[in-house]
């Protein structure tokens, strides 16, 4: 956008006219340029022709409606059927002009319709088996704590808490409050493992530790954040998955891209200096991998 703008005074009459089409995140120009827009910035002028959201994508008046060219009769028929043998998610951004998240995920193409359909609200039941992990961040990223119990029809149900550094006065993620949130977790339910990375949590840890909260290392190596992920793709894809519905939480799992190794895949971000965080996918997969084995490492006491 600053691009933009600083051309424009190279004249006094000057006019940059850009031209674009979505892309597969928002990480990109034009969804900046689109949110400054639609937030009231009248320093430029925007036009969007794009479908209706959730439209069928083979209906003509919607192509009519998102491509100009086909109303002037320089873009046939013929184009959109063709396309149409392309995966939803990229005929919609390509042929309809809409913004599809989770394109380029781990989940693959359509990952976002795959976890949508994973949706389904459940409450935790008080003083049951929980598995959490919490990947905590650095200074300028965010923190998500997953906590997961297992549904009565055997799925897993994931909740995530995250911490955005924008949310807090000092612009770092106060890591008191995620200590304090996994001492509720541990008043209502029934702990087997928290899990932790030590590079950034491990004080921490040791306070809870003595709390008698149980903690566990849990390194990110590729040792052992390769099954974790692969885990926890595999039950996403075959509906063993569920969760409520968070928004937050949604962009952070599609924000997640496949990082190969010999083993198999780890998540990363889509560039090392992206702002789209993938702390609550990470910890998900965590607390996936702690939920598969079911080892419980602390006594019941009954009274």
């Amino acid at each position: 956008r600053a691009s933009l703008l600083l051309a424009t005074g190279k004249r006094p009459d000057s006019l940059v006219i850009a031209i674009g089409t979505p892309g597969f995140d928002e990480e990109n120009a034009l969804w900046h340029i689109r949110e400054r827009y639609l937030q009231g910035d009248r320093e430029v002028h925007y036009t969007e022709f794009a479908a209706d959201t959730g439209c069928a994508i083979d209906d003509p008046a919607q192509w009519a409606k998102s491509n100009p060219a086909y109303l002037a009769g320089f873009k046939g028929e013929h184009a959109f059927r063709i396309a149409l043998s392309l995966p939803e998610p990229l005929f919609r951004i390509f042929q309809l002009g809409q913004w599809v998240a989770g394109t380029q995920c781990w989940l693959g193409v359509d990952g976002g319709n795959i976890w949508n359909r994973l949706s389904d609200p459940w409450s935790f039941v008080e003083g049951a088996e929980t598995w959490v992990a919490v990947d905590m961040s650095r200074s300028r990223d965010s923190t998500a704590v997953a906590a997961i119990q297992r549904r009565p029809d055997g799925r897993l149900h994931v909740s995530t808490r995250i911490w955005r550094p924008q949310d807090s006065p000092t612009g770092v993620v106060d890591g008191t409050a995620v200590m304090n949130h996994i001492r509720e977790l541990d008043e209502r339910y029934r702990l087997v493992d928290v899990a932790y990375d030590p590079r950034f949590f491990e004080e921490r840890a040791g306070i809870l530790e003595a709390e008698r909260v149980p903690m566990l290392e849990f390194p990110q190596s590729v040792e052992r954040m390769t099954p974790a992920c692969g885990e926890t793709y595999e039950l996403i894809n075959r509906g063993g998955l569920s969760h409520d519905g968070d928004v937050e939480f949604r962009k952070q799992i599609l924000n997640g891209v496949v990082k190969l190794n010999e083993r198999g895949f780890t998540l990363k971000k889509a560039s090392p200096n992206s702002p789209n965080r993938i702390d609550a996918a990470v910890a998900t997969c965590m607390a996936v991998y702690l939920a598969n084995r079911r080892v419980v490492r602390r006594p019941v006491v009954i009274l």
